[in-house]
């Protein structure tokens, strides 16, 4: 039996330690203090915290669409946080040290993803499970973007 890759549990600590599908909710409030700024983008990483456990993946085929579907939530939380006003005098160095980072992180698993996925669609499991050790390479950004999270007061965002 397969088990569950460190690039799904590595991506999922980057977004907010959690693989849960991000619902429609209403836009984010204007903030602009940090702590209102904190609380919204925090809320956004604490939704995938909400979905109860999965069955582990039993091969490299589900491991690569566990792992697909990590990226597209991914993607789509580090939108929903791009939306969150941040308070102004913060707005350069949480660009710099948590936006940044956390969209260049889901552009590169969203291109493992999709050549993961095109290894598996050409037969080549080999491939795939290849792919899928690549993405659990940890790069600078990841921890770039955790370190900053806990530095600057995110809890779940920090993985807390």
């Amino acid at each position: 039996m397969a088990r569950r890759t460190t690039a799904v549990a590595l991506a999922l600590a980057v977004v907010g330690a959690g693989a849960a599908a991000c619902g429609e909710s209403a836009p984010a409030p204007r903030t602009q203090t940090k702590p209102a700024y904190i609380a919204a983008v925090d809320a956004v990483c604490a939704q995938g915290r909400r979905r109860p456990p999965e069955r582990e993946p039993s091969n490299v085929r589900e491991q690569v669409e566990e792992f697909a579907s990590t990226a597209e939530l991914m993607t789509d939380m580090v939108t929903r946080i791009e939306a969150v006003p941040p308070p102004p005098s913060d707005a350069a160095k949480l660009r710099e040290g948590f936006l940044g980072p956390h969209r260049r992180f889901a552009e590169r698993m969203t291109l493992l993803a999709r050549d993961a996925r095109a290894a598996v669609r050409a037969g080549d499991d080999g491939r795939a499970a290849s792919v899928l050790r690549r993405a659990e390479e940890r790069g600078p950004e990841e921890g770039k973007a955790l370190a900053f999270a806990e530095t600057y007061g995110f809890r779940a965002c920090a993985g807390r």
